[in-house]
């Protein structure tokens, strides 16, 4: 309808036309159609460069982008990541989520071209975001906060960057034995935080740290009559500390 009256002259916000499509897209998101929600998606982008109100169509771009990068149509995904990122401009607590979930969308755009110094920038953007959403109790979902640290520390080490990675993967080490944090976290994504953790300070040298985070991760692992093995793997833990 708002495509239709733009046509015809009529003075139909931009905003109204982007969204309207928006949501016809996540209707075919939703039924699993890849195809039909890119093309209507397609025309949703070509009314970003128009939007009047850029921060209050953040969350939608940024719902399109992520339905898009979940159908492996990154190419699709970009304008709409990049508008996201008008919430930079936000202030309250919603729109300030929203960017960072933006931000490290954006990053890993940049990940999957192996732009790692721009994915970095990114994600040391989202880290100090979200950092300061958890101290003030703001922060939606700390299990992205969780992922974006560990994607921020792999992508520090690939431009050689080991300090700052070691900071970052302690200061997680430290957010993952926090039980007030680590209790909103569902326990598959523990388990691999703990293996990436693991992984990531074996790289770094520290390997008793290391040890204790892939104990941690094996015992999520563990089903069934495994109660001898899980104790000795709490024993290990207990004697680590």
């Amino acid at each position: 309808v708002g495509q239709c009256l733009l046509e015809e002259g009529e003075d139909v916000l931009p905003d109204l036309c982007l969204r309207t499509y928006a949501a016809l897209g996540s209707v075919y998101a939703d039924d699993d159609d890849a195809d039909a929600m890119r093309e209507i998606y397609a025309k949703a982008a070509t009314f970003i460069p128009r939007l009047t109100d850029p921060v209050a169509c953040a969350r939608t771009c940024l719902r399109c982008a992520e339905d898009l990068c979940d159908a492996d149509f990154q190419d699709d995904c970009v304008p709409f990541a990049e508008a996201a990122l008008a919430s930079r401009r936000a202030e309250d607590s919603n729109g300030r989520n929203i960017c960072f979930e933006a931000l490290c969308l954006a990053a890993d755009l940049k990940i999957d071209d192996k732009q790692y110094p721009r994915a970095a920038n990114l994600l040391n953007e989202a880290a100090r975001l979200g950092g300061e959403l958890l101290d003030s109790g703001d922060l939606y979902d700390p299990t992205a906060y969780a992922f974006c640290l560990v994607n921020l520390c792999e992508c520090l080490m690939e431009i050689d960057d080991r300090e700052a990675a070691r900071m970052y993967t302690v200061a997680l080490s430290s957010l993952l034995d926090d039980k007030q944090f680590s209790d909103r976290i569902d326990s598959q994504d523990l388990s691999d935080l703990h293996g990436a953790v693991g992984k990531n300070l074996m790289e770094l040298g520290s390997v008793e740290e290391a040890e204790k985070h892939l104990l941690r991760q094996a015992a999520f692992s563990l089903k069934g009559d495994d109660s001898i093995l899980r104790e000795a793997i709490q024993q290990k833990l207990d004697g680590s500390r």
